[in-house]
């Protein structure tokens, strides 16, 4: 991700974690217009709409769903540490699907993609 992309991003990220979507929405709009074939930006503009959509409220992670975040957030990051990064991806998009505003495995995503472009680009992987 260009720096004017990640600094849009980085925005539309702070108005998510806020509840503003539609805000959030329109900064990563904003990132697609540097950056347009970002995947994981219309994914994330998509969660948005939906939650939109829910009204601003979501819902409550109960307590059962808490645990299991905390088991696929730290096998995720087990994964990654070893060198998993797909792996790694894939636990923490599993997070996203109980809670979609979790802002940690949002950003550990992130990063991880970040790695794996950056891999991709010297031929590692």
């Amino acid at each position: 991700m260009s720096g004017n992309a990640k600094n849009f991003f980085s925005e539309g990220i702070e108005f998510y974690v806020n509840k503003q979507y539609d805000r959030a929405i329109m900064k990563w709009n904003q990132a697609l217009s540097f950056d347009p074939g970002n995947s994981m930006m219309k994914s994330y503009i998509s969660k948005a709409k939906v939650q939109m959509k829910k009204g601003a409220g979501g819902g409550k992670v109960t307590p059962a769903q808490e645990e299991e975040i905390k088991k696929l957030y730290y096998g995720g990051l087990k994964k990654y540490t070893g060198g998993d990064l797909d792996g790694a991806i894939s636990m923490w998009k599993q997070v996203l699907k109980i809670n979609p505003e979790d802002i940690k495995t949002l950003r550990s995503i992130e990063k991880a993609q970040a790695e794996q472009a950056e891999l991709k680009k010297r031929g590692i992987k």
